[in-house]
């Protein structure tokens, strides 16, 4: 099990593994670029993994950053949005080559943050979140990171009663059939807390 960041209380900005065979922690390598935050969310896919969006506390709001780890050369990129191929501090660059990060212009989702993200086989899916000028306002979209293609696409964006923040999130797979399913339940939409659940059949997506 990978963490990254968090607060506790304060903004937290470190990198960790736990062993679940061994019952042990071990610290991982931070990126000298990434600043702390929360609310964000976390996939691995083959040999990386992707942390996208949340509450920036050194800018006192919401990101629409999207950074991967390579667990082969234990290296972080900064895939996007960015104005430079190396951290500001002029040590060890967080994105090495222009090709590894997101071309624009590109339709990238709006800065969010308590969404909830699921892996499949096509990327990884961001579903809803809160955002808008108030950071309080329950999202409707999802979205997809193709990583081969290193591009976002709206996958839909509905109404209410869909929109919601702070759910809870699983893929579910049938297994004769291999389709993916993502059931979210949960979490606060705009009339206050919700007790629903809403399938989305990623397949069809």
């Amino acid at each position: 099990m990978y963490v990254y960041g968090g607060r506790g209380p304060r903004p937290l900005a470190d990198f960790w593994c736990f062993d679940v065979e061994a019952s042990t922690w071990s610290e991982m390598p931070a990126s000298v670029g990434m600043s702390a935050r929360f609310g964000h969310s976390a996939v691995v896919l083959d040999d990386t993994m992707l942390v996208y969006g949340g509450y920036v506390a050194a800018e006192g709001g919401l990101t629409q950053e999207l950074w991967s780890f390579n667990f082969t050369s234990d290296a972080w990129t900064l895939l996007g949005p960015r104005t430079t191929n190396f951290d500001e501090m002029g040590e060890t660059p967080y994105v090495a080559d222009p090709a590894d990060a997101i071309l624009f212009p590109a339709e990238i989702p709006d800065a969010r943050f308590s969404h909830v993200a699921l892996a499949t086989d096509a990327g990884m899916f961001v579903c809803g979140g809160a955002g808008g000028a108030t950071m309080r306002q329950p999202l409707d979209d999802c979205w997809l990171f193709d990583p081969s293609a290193k591009s976002w696409s709206m996958v839909f964006t509905s109404s209410d009663p869909t929109a919601r923040y702070d759910a809870a999130a699983v893929l579910l797979v049938d297994p004769t059939t291999a389709m993916p399913t993502i059931a979210v339940f949960g979490g606060h939409g705009p009339s206050g807390f919700l007790a629903d659940t809403q399938f989305y059949h990623a397949g069809h997506m």
